[in-house]
């Protein structure tokens, strides 16, 4: 697909560049006009994970990978309005996860990028907060594997989440 061959700034605007591994003359150059804080490749697209802009809301950025792609923002509804430190992509099912400075995880379908499919969070009531999502990784189409900044991991099954009861919950397992 391709390799990054520079994203530069930390709180100033970045510039992303993306150099084809096939021909290698297809060079993608953007800059970012706010600073995100991590990015995924998809099958055809760069996704990446928004930081605190300086104006306005928080929405996910992405980048078509052909020559006429320009920066876009997701237009989602209910995004989380929280730094997004990490973002992973399951190319197979279309789903997109971004892991939040709260806590949460937020899923996107990139088919319906009008609204999250869900928000996962830590739900035991009387447990420590856990931390940031410091980390993701999609062990199949359909588990995503989470890695809390406090040092414990969740499992959880995204065909589970939904509704507001406990026993709805997408949590398989937790490790600390």
């Amino acid at each position: 697909l391709g390799t990054v061959t520079h994203i530069s700034g930390s709180c100033q605007p970045q510039k992303f560049q993306c150099q084809d591994m096939v021909d290698g003359r297809n060079i993608i150059t953007e800059h970012l006009s706010e600073p995100v804080h991590d990015l995924c490749f998809g099958t055809d697209l760069v996704l990446f994970a928004p930081s605190k802009p300086s104006r306005g809301s928080i929405a996910p950025l992405f980048l078509p990978l052909h020559m006429n792609g320009t920066l876009r923002s997701l237009q989602v509804d209910n995004f989380p309005q929280s730094e997004a430190l990490r973002v992973e992509v399951a190319c197979e099912s279309n789903c997109v996860a971004f892991g939040h400075r709260n806590g949460l995880v937020s899923l996107l379908d990139l088919r319906h990028s009008t609204s999250c499919i869900g928000t996962m969070q830590h739900e035991e009531e009387d447990a420590d907060p856990l931390g940031s999502a410091s980390d993701l990784k999609f062990l199949s189409p359909t588990q995503l594997l989470v890695k809390r900044s406090f040092g414990s991991s969740q499992l959880h099954d995204m065909r589970r989440i939904g509704g507001s009861n406990k026993k709805n919950s997408s949590l398989i397992h937790s490790m600390s």
